[in-house]
């Protein structure tokens, strides 16, 4: 049986989205922008306490643009 993270539902929907627009970043920013074509993978490990979640691309690393200091 698999185990459950026991998160209420706007938990999990805050997750889902949080990961889907990491997940859409590494594709639009920092594949197509580059002409690459490659996977994005998601692995999850849990246990008693704890959800880990970790997305593995192979996009080049970019700077954080400057942040306006105003």
């Amino acid at each position: 049986m698999q185990p459950r993270a026991n998160l209420d539902q706007k938990a999990a929907y805050r997750l889902q989205l949080a990961v889907d627009e990491i997940a859409t970043n590494i594709i639009v920013h920092g594949y197509e922008e580059a002409g690459i074509d490659d996977d994005v993978t998601l692995i999850t490990a849990m246990n008693d306490q704890t959800l880990t979640i970790t997305i593995k691309d192979e996009a080049p690393l970019r700077s954080a643009p400057a942040r306006d200091p105003r």
